[in-house]
């Protein structure tokens, strides 16, 4: 796909054959196919708008198929298709293309949550910017979804999970829960589109479809205050931390199958917890330790027992620690082989979740289209 315009954000779209481009369609053409394409240009899907009669078209050069995407697609690959009956009547229209909202997606940044707001924070930089602070009360747990550019939070007030653009905007309820909740924990894992969460007033821990909102409770006993929950998409296996009376730490697959206990003494309240390769590493708010632990339950050591007092939360950048922790009005950032404790970020009170997101190595897919007597045949990325 390459779109060509007056400017990097606006322009008409054209499918690539070996050398021949093609364009599209006006039939079908919407804001959902343009919310896609700008998401596979690095623009942000807020605001995109698809525009018709951008340039003449070429009968001999229109795609005979439109896409129908519904707009949370990664790319036009994952979109389905339908064939166009009346390719002529497409040239009186001309062919359609896109705009892009210029706003930049950040590519390196945290997001926390303190005194009734949701904030982002550039790790360089380390400015801050203010994303929601309206309707919003107690957000214990947050996180990211870098598909459709979605922040996740659980608000222990207001009994739900929710979602807003990461610039802020409109609030959606993804899940409303009883009054007894009390959900501690969140984690989104984007390329399953699934949404992992702890109750610790409900005793429970859930998955839901972020395509169909649908709820499953994978655990709902030999639980006593379920904490903190991350994932390993590669190995569809869930970690998460317990400090009821028997403290643990504990793991399982994605469906709820072969639930086994990695950690079950010398921690009291395992507020954080990292993956980093064959690692698990956790933050003991009480007893005031970072730990860590190999994934075939070897190499037990702790890292840190002096420097921090309450660790609420903290993720791994590289080869430091960031840490929540509610005796600094800072961020506390620290090494991973255990040195070099020093304050990070603006001076904040009462900060609560952490999470953070960088931006791989983005590739913009270009797609073949082989024709045969106006019938797709295939369509893959090169």
């Amino acid at each position: 796909m390459i779109m060509y315009g007056p400017e990097a954000n606006e322009g008409y779209v054209t499918l690539v054959n070996g050398t021949v481009s093609y364009t599209m369609c006006y039939d079908g053409w919407d804001d959902e196919n343009a919310a896609v394409v700008c998401r596979m240009l690095g623009y942000t899907s807020v605001g995109a708008i698809a525009v018709h009669n951008v340039t003449t078209a070429n009968p001999d050069l229109i795609w005979p198929h439109q896409f129908d995407c519904d707009g949370s697609e990664t790319s036009l690959h994952n979109c389905p298709t339908s064939e166009i009956k009346n390719v002529t009547e497409c040239v009186n229209y001309g062919s359609p293309g896109v705009f892009c909202s210029k706003e930049p997606v950040p590519d390196d940044f945290f997001l926390l949550s303190f005194v009734g707001t949701i904030a982002r924070m550039d790790r360089v930089s380390e400015s801050l910017t203010i994303v929601l602070s309206v309707n919003i009360t107690r957000v214990i747990a947050i996180d990211y979804d870098p598909t459709e550019q979605y922040i996740y939070w659980t608000d222990i007030t207001l009994d739900h999970i929710a979602r807003c653009d990461l610039n802020g905007g409109e609030i959606t309820v993804i899940y409303q829960t009883g009054s007894e909740s009390v959900m501690d924990g969140i984690a989104v894992d984007s390329a399953s589109r699934l949404i992992f969460y702890t109750d610790t007033g409900y005793d429970e821990i859930g998955v839901i479809d972020m395509r169909t909102l649908n709820r499953t409770v994978l655990f709902n006993s030999s639980l006593e205050e379920p904490r903190k929950i991350i994932f390993d998409s590669n190995t569809r296996e869930i970690f998460w931390s317990d400090w009821g009376t028997n403290a643990t730490i504990e793991r399982a697959n994605y469906d709820g199958s072969g639930r086994e206990v990695i950690v079950d003494s010398g921690i009291i309240w395992p507020n954080g917890l990292v993956l980093d390769g064959d690692h698990l590493y956790w933050c003991d708010a009480y007893l005031d330790v970072v730990e860590r632990i190999g994934r075939d339950l070897t190499g037990r050591i702790m890292l840190y027992s002096t420097g921090l007092v309450h660790c609420f939360d903290f993720v791994l950048v590289d080869e430091y620690f960031y840490c929540n922790d509610w005796s600094s009005d800072n961020i506390i950032r620290f090494e991973k082989n255990g040195s070099d404790i020093s304050p990070y970020g603006p001076r904040l009170q009462q900060r609560w979740g952490l999470t953070h997101y960088r931006k791989g190595t983005y590739v913009v897919y270009l797609f073949t289209y082989f024709f045969y007597k106006s019938e797709i045949n295939s369509m893959f990325p090169i």
